[in-house]
């Protein structure tokens, strides 16, 4: 999965974000099911852990377009490494399908880190595959902003996650 962003010329050493407007074009595919699964919140909602899943009787994977979608740093990177969080926020008629109907927004939250990096560099403004070391999807109680369930993906048997940046 990926997205292209808009790269802003203002920098924080200590954290900040990058935020684009996603358009038709930045469809996003999530699959789920070499993960592995943990229910954070709600376990009588539990089954939608797997929503994304894809496989025989799966509604998954998620093909959508986000409504946001931002891109940042939580750390100071000069010191050769910047943990990164991926944020994308999505909702409609996607969300409703694979969930049968039982939510129609879903928040998700990738965990990385880049490595190697130097003072003077940007480490934003190259294009760049980070492996996920970690993923947080909160389905939302349908028509509201309250948590239906919280699920943690980790990488399982057949390798991690990927994303693909394209700063403009």
């Amino acid at each position: 999965m990926g997205l292209e962003f808009e790269l802003s010329p203002i920098r924080d050493y200590g954290g900040g974000d990058y935020l684009s407007n996603p358009t038709d074009s930045d469809l996003v595919l999530i699959d789920t099911r070499s993960f592995n699964k943990r229910i954070l919140r709600s376990k009588r909602n539990g089954d939608l852990c797997h929503a994304m899943d894809s496989g025989l009787h799966k509604n998954g994977p998620l093909e959508s377009v986000p409504d946001e979608f931002s891109y940042g740093w939580t750390d100071d990177c000069r010191d050769g490494q910047c943990d990164v969080e991926i944020s994308l926020c999505f909702s409609g008629i996607d969300i409703e399908e694979i969930t049968g109907g039982r939510s129609n927004q879903l928040d998700i939250v990738m965990y990385s880190m880049i490595s190697d990096v130097t003072i003077e560099d940007d480490p934003f403004r190259e294009s760049r595959n980070l492996t996920t070391s970690l993923i947080e999807a909160e389905y939302k109680k349908f028509g509201t902003s309250r948590t239906l369930v919280k699920c943690q993906f980790t990488p399982g048997g057949h390798g991690s996650g990927t994303f693909h940046t394209m700063p403009q």
